[in-house]
């Protein structure tokens, strides 16, 4: 593990992001990688489904019980959404 200056060339590499909903999920929204945004707060889960509104995001329910199982459905329903990846 290396620091990093910049990480927006990661970003841009990634065909999805798992990210929490926090200022990340704008970055991610301005460089149009899709993701999937993990709310920790209520104000965070505002946010994540604005962006989730306009197409930027999916956006994780807030207090929905976060499972390997129910993320990795999750994360495969983004996948196999090429129609929605390509609007984030």
């Amino acid at each position: 593990h290396e620091r990093l200056e910049d990480v927006t060339p990661l970003f841009e590499a990634a065909d999805l992001a798992v990210a929490g909903a926090g200022f990340l999920g704008y970055e991610l929204a301005a460089l149009r990688v899709p993701a999937l945004l993990v709310p920790v707060t209520p104000i965070q889960a505002v946010a994540a489904e604005a962006l989730a509104a306009r197409g930027g995001a999916r956006a994780w329910p807030l207090g929905q019980a976060l499972t390997p199982d129910a993320l990795g459905a999750a994360v495969a329903a983004l996948c196999a959404d090429e129609a929605a990846r390509e609007t984030m």
